[in-house]
């Protein structure tokens, strides 16, 4: 697995945004490929958003 951080400044006045990359390679993303084959990427995204 790979994660590419970025911080976006577009005005120091502002907030900065925080731009998150995942790649995921192989077994581990078999795994998640079969996830969202089997229980659809908006699932996925709404378990992310609230883990509990």
């Amino acid at each position: 697995m790979r994660v590419d951080d970025l911080i976006r400044v577009t005005q120091f006045a502002d907030d900065p945004i925080l731009e998150s990359v995942i790649t995921y390679r192989g077994d581990l993303a078999e795994i998640f490929r079969d996830v969202v084959a089997t229980q659809g990427l908006a699932t996925i995204a709404r378990v992310w958003r609230n883990p509990t």
